[in-house]
């Protein structure tokens, strides 16, 4: 469902430079301690599609997984 949502919002995406037609996908909450497995769900949600936000939670394991994929050039969207 996700990748039909970003497939929807591609042409705002690429019509506005990026700055609209972004969908966000939330890693899995229950990650919410363990840095390599949001990495690993980050990375491999940003993989699906140019125009897909990753929410990562703004917990210990979360901010030191926002550092690391932001590194790597993923748009985040923290969640508390």
């Amino acid at each position: 469902m996700g990748l039909k949502g970003a497939a929807l919002l591609t042409p705002i995406f690429e019509r506005e430079g990026g700055v609209k037609g972004r969908l966000s996908m939330q890693t899995n909450p229950t990650f919410y301690r363990n840095t390599a497995a949001i990495v690993e769900q980050t990375m491999h949600f940003h993989s699906l599609a140019p125009n897909i936000q990753v929410k990562i939670p703004v917990t210990v394991a979360g901010i030191a997984a926002i550092e690391e994929v932001t590194y790597r050039g993923v748009t985040i969207n923290a969640t508390v």
